[in-house]
């Protein structure tokens, strides 16, 4: 694992000259960044490790992860935070990696946090990926964890964003009238219950439309996290179809 890591951060400083000026430049130029809501916590004991920031996936929130914060804070300092269009964190239009590891930039900055280990999951896994072509000396580890506990199928994001939007256009104000709602789309309860943490008041704590409106989710069927090596002539053949939808 240590091996691998220092493997990642070596290509990431390695890509530095082209990417991270690329990145400045973009950041300089559409002013994407934005201060991210925030929770930093102290270690509960003396320690020698850096601290460590954890990211949420897509339509989470700060509070995702405390199942790790809760153990690590033991010999870490913690910080969670609501990424973009999540949580208590600014609204956006803007929606893009480059913007996001801005943002995660700019909370190390705040918290006067010279290099962290980032542990992201899924979305938040990739947000930290781009931050180490914007800035691998401020990366000290990095883990990314992109499955969830879930039962995948073809379109599967079709549905959720489905529910999501049914809610929104209901009159809903609580989380019990907004399960009804979303039962009509969604079957998974676990991903009902997990959508609904970020529901409060009547309102998504997450700005709907920013969230890639024009996702479209594709899953090869029997192949694990490595899907390019297990099984590419089905991932090229989705690759393409893609690729004439674009070009049409």
């Amino acid at each position: 694992m240590a091996v691998k890591l220092r493997k990642l951060l070596g290509l990431a400083a390695g890509w530095q000259n082209v990417q991270h000026n690329t990145l400045t430049r973009r950041s300089e130029k559409k002013n994407f960044a934005m201060k991210l809501n925030s929770r930093a916590q102290s270690a509960q004991n003396p320690h020698n490790h850096s601290p460590i920031v954890l990211v949420h996936g897509l339509f989470g929130s700060l509070d995702n992860l405390g199942i790790l914060a809760r153990d690590l804070i033991a010999d870490h300092d913690i910080v969670q935070v609501d990424m973009r269009n999540h949580g208590l964190s600014p609204r956006s239009p803007e929606m893009t990696y480059p913007a996001m590891a801005q943002d995660l930039l700019d909370t190390l900055d705040a918290h006067q946090i010279e290099r962290a280990t980032f542990i992201g999951h899924s979305m938040g896994g990739k947000a930290v990926m781009a931050l180490t072509a914007l800035a691998p000396e401020r990366i000290s580890g990095l883990v990314a964890i992109d499955i969830a506990p879930v039962d995948y199928h073809v379109r599967r994001h079709d549905e959720i964003f489905a529910a999501i939007r049914a809610v929104s256009e209901s009159a809903a104000s609580t989380r019990q009238q907004a399960a009804q709602v979303m039962r009509e789309h969604l079957q998974e309860e676990g991903v009902i219950q997990f959508l609904l943490k970020s529901f409060v008041d009547g309102d998504w704590r997450f700005n709907v439309p920013a969230q890639f409106p024009q996702a479209r989710a594709h899953v090869i069927a029997g192949a694990g996290h490595w899907v390019h090596a297990e099984k590419p002539e089905a991932v090229l053949r989705a690759i393409r179809r893609y690729l004439t939808s674009i070009a049409a």
